[in-house]
Parts: C-alpha cells; sequence; structure tokens
C-alpha cells in the first residue's frame, strides 16, 4: 500500500529516524540536561548574592563562584556528548537516503525521467538530503530541548515570583500568533526556493553538457541572458524568504526583551519597598538571559522544520513515484535463444495529445538467431521507440514483444536486461574506466 503523499513525516519516521531513534533521543536528552544546568546557574546566584548580603565573607563569593564553574563544565560536557549523539547517526541516515533515492532513480520507467528535469533531481539528492541531514542533528533535538529549558525556566520563574512569570507569560500570546502565520508564509517561500534552484540546476547541467552545441550555433549569449533571468527571479524569491524570516525573529526577538524592561522597573520597586530581595531580580534576570537564546531560536527552528518538510515532501515526490514497468510477481526464465518477434505492436508516448495518431501502429516482424535487420525511417518516426520496447524502457501500448517466446512483460526485469545488449548513437561516457565504459 502506498503512503499517502501528503504526510511524509509518517514514512519519514517508519523508514528512517526509528532506527536512530534511540542515539538521537539520548542526544535531545543530553541537551536538556545541559539546559537545566544552566537554569540552577541563576539559582545559585541567588543565594550567593543574597547571602553576601548578610555574611559578605570572601568564603562565600570563592565557594559560589567554585559551583558555578562545576555547573559550567558539565554543562559544556553535555553538549559535547549532545553533539557526538546526533551527529554520526544523522550522517548514517542521511547516506541511506541519498542511497535509496539512487536506487529508486535507476529503477523508475524511461518516461519518469522525460518528465523530470536532471536539476530537479539534483537539487533533491543534494541539497534537499542536506538540509533533512542538518535538522535531524540539530533542528529536532535542540527544538525537543529548547521547549523543555522554556518550560522549566518559566516554572523556574513563577517559583521566584508569580509577578515575573506573568510578564513572561503575557508575551505567549503574540508568539503563537505570529508562528501560526509565519508557518504558512514561510512554508510557500521555501518550496518555491527550492523548485527554482531546481530548475536552475538543470538549465547549468544542460548548458556545461551542450556547451559544443551552444557555441557552434551562436547561442551562448541566449543562455547566458536566460540563466541571468533564472537567477534574478531566485534572488527574489530568496529575499522575499529571508524577509519573512526577518519579520518573524524581529517578533521573538522584541517581545522577551521589551518584557524584560518591564521587569527592571517591577523589580526596582519591589526592592525598594523591600517586598523582594536583590538576588531575587538577579536571578529573574540570569533566568531570562538563559531563555533568550531558545525564544530568539524559535523562529529560526520553525523555519527549519519547515524547510525541511518542504525538503521531504520533495524527497518523497520520486520515492512515490509510481512504478508503471516492474518484474511480475511470477516471472518465466525461457531459455536463452535469441528470437525477438513483435506482434501487432503500438505505442503512443503517455503525454502526447489524446487527439494525436500513435506513434508506432501494427508493426509485425520477427527475427531470427544470426539475423542482422536494418530498420530505416525519417527523424522522429519512432525507429529508437520501437527499439525500446525490447528492454522495457517502455511498453507498448497494444501488442506484444517476444523474447525467446515469451512476452518480455512475464519476464524478471534484471534476467530481461541481461539478454538484451543495446548501443544507443548519442555516446555517453561516464567517469570510469574505457572498459567500464565499454561493458
Amino acid at each position: 500500500m502506498r503512503e499517502n503523499p501528503s504526510s511524509p513525516m509518517p514514512y519519514f519516521w517508519k523508514t528512517y529516524v526509528r532506527q536512530v531513534s534511540g542515539r538521537l533521543s539520548l542526544g535531545a536528552l543530553t541537551a536538556a540536561l545541559a539546559g537545566i544546568m544552566a537554569l540552577a546557574l541563576p539559582q545559585l546566584l541567588r543565594g550567593v548574592v543574597d547571602r553576601l548580603a548578610t555574611d559578605p565573607r570572601p568564603g562565600t563569593l570563592l565557594g559560589g563562584a567554585g559551583l558555578m564553574a562545576l555547573l559550567g563544565l558539565a554543562e559544556a560536557a553535555l553538549y559535547l556528548a549532545r553533539r557526538r549523539l546526533t551527529v554520526i547517526p544523522a550522517v548514517a541516515l542521511e547516506q541511506r537516503m541519498r542511497e535509496d533515492l539512487f536506487s529508486r532513480l535507476q529503477r523508475l520507467p524511461a518516461q519518469f525521467h522525460d518528465r523530470w528535469s536532471s536539476g530537479q533531481l539534483l537539487s533533491r539528492s543534494m541539497s534537499d538530503l542536506g538540509l533533512i541531514r542538518r535538522y535531524v542533528a540539530f533542528g529536532g533535538v535542540i527544538t525537543i530541548s529548547s521547549t523543555v529549558l522554556i518550560a522549566v525556566g518559566l516554572v523556574m520563574m513563577a517559583l521566584l515570583d508569580w509577578r515575573f512569570f506573568l510578564l513572561y507569560a503575557l508575551i505567549a500570546a503574540p508568539m503563537s500568533i505570529a508562528s501560526f502565520a509565519f508557518r504558512t508564509r514561510f512554508n510557500r517561500a521555501s518550496r518555491h526556493v527550492m523548485d527554482l534552484q531546481g530548475d536552475l540546476a538543470t538549465t547549468i547541467e544542460e548548458s556545461v553538457h551542450g556547451i559544443r552545441i551552444l557555441k557552434a550555433f551562436g547561442r551562448a549569449d541566449y543562455t547566458a541572458e536566460r540563466l541571468t533571468a533564472q537567477l534574478g527571479g531566485l534572488r527574489d524569491a530568496e529575499i522575499r524568504k529571508a524577509s519573512t524570516l526577518g519579520w518573524f525573529l524581529a517578533v521573538v526577538t522584541a517581545l522577551p526583551l521589551l518584557a524584560n524592561a518591564a521587569a527592571l522597573v517591577l523589580g526596582v520597586v519591589l526592592i525598594a519597598d523591600g517586598s523582594m530581595s536583590p538576588g531575587t531580580v538577579v536571578a529573574y534576570f540570569a533566568t531570562a538571559a538563559v531563555l533568550v537564546n531558545p525564544l530568539q531560536e524559535l523562529g529560526q527552528l520553525i523555519g527549519m522544520y519547515i524547510s525541511t518538510k518542504a525538503a521531504l515532501q520533495r524527497h518523497v515526490e520520486i520515492m512515490w513515484a509510481e512504478q508503471s514497468i516492474a518484474s511480475p510477481a511470477d516471472p518465466v526464465r525461457p531459455p536463452s535463444a535469441g528470437q525477438l518477434a513483435f506482434e501487432d505492436v503500438s505505442f503512443r508516448y503517455p503525454d502526447s495529445p489524446a487527439d494525436a495518431p500513435p506513434l508506432l501502429h501494427g508493426i509485425s516482424l520477427a527475427l531470427t538467431p544470426g539475423e542482422t535487420m536494418a530498420l530505416v525511417g525519417e527523424t522522429g518516426s519512432g525507429k529508437s521507440t520501437l527499439l525500446q520496447l525490447v528492454p522495457r524502457l517502455y511498453d507498448p501500448t497494444e501488442g506484444r514483444v517476444l523474447l525467446d517466446g515469451a512476452d518480455v512483460r512475464t519476464m524478471d526485469l534484471a534476467d530481461l536486461r541481461s539478454r538484451v545488449a543495446v548501443a544507443f548513437e548519442e555516446a555517453t561516457l561516464f567517469s570510469d574506466t574505457v572498459e567500464n565504459n565499454v561493458l
């Protein structure tokens, strides 16, 4: 049963993330513990400040400084552990996804590659999978740890003084509204940028591959103008994407700072009338300082998640593409004799107009072992298409192609293609030895 293309996350979890979820969970746990260590520092600072007010001895200050140094070292060790726990499985996950994508591309029928440009496939296999890897190693883990850090920090603020907690809680509503609006706009912007990058990669790849033709027919300037137009479109899309993120970052940066400004006024007033100790105010601002980075990173993390989701959607468009040509469940294996026959074969390309006649119609011929045949016709008359029906690069619309008496659609694809050798008129040289290119 095929997955639902509109919900790639369950597929992603089941196929890739679940195998490394243990290490990733430990990475998130160590990051959360590091955040809690950071939140313990303001509480320690509160005790030191209040104690110095009544017992201003060097031992009090040095003891507090020593404990803060130990907490800092523990926090650094936990962050190092988080890196080691998450980076390795994320890189392995990216490698597996890239291998699966390449394997899928090898097995998809020729009509799929007729519809998809090489640049779009390259961008999906390189930049999109790199983005997914970065989110698994960093974005997802930091999102979990930051959520824990913010929740624990708000609880600590409530324990310090309910008024401080209320100030920070009041910024949650506008940030939630901004996050909802940002998510929709940034999702569209991210997908548009990725599609434009794929189109640009296609243009560059085709220009490099066909540089001799472009030079011979004087089309270099035209290609350069086309590339410049695409670059301009990509630049404008990137600017719109960055502007959307910038506005959101401005909101999530300004709101916590406004809350801190109000807390400063409140703290001074409460200290002046003797209802709050200086250590409590210091602890609040130290806690707020710890929380400011997670709050400011919230927009980037949401943006990173949305971009990753768009990249994953683009990935599954390939992985879930229809496999119209595949080996049958119970393939036949006829003895290899070298007999080839076409029986009343007709063919039309899937994207041809409905009222267009078929490219091939009623083709019947038989070739016996040792026989040589030359098929002659005008360009575009279907000679190469007829040849491609034998190894099932395409399947005939009507009729049958028989190899050694068996319909090629009843044979295993690997077996069929091991019996057929095809030499196309356009040679493609791979980055390999001469021997392997010949093979």
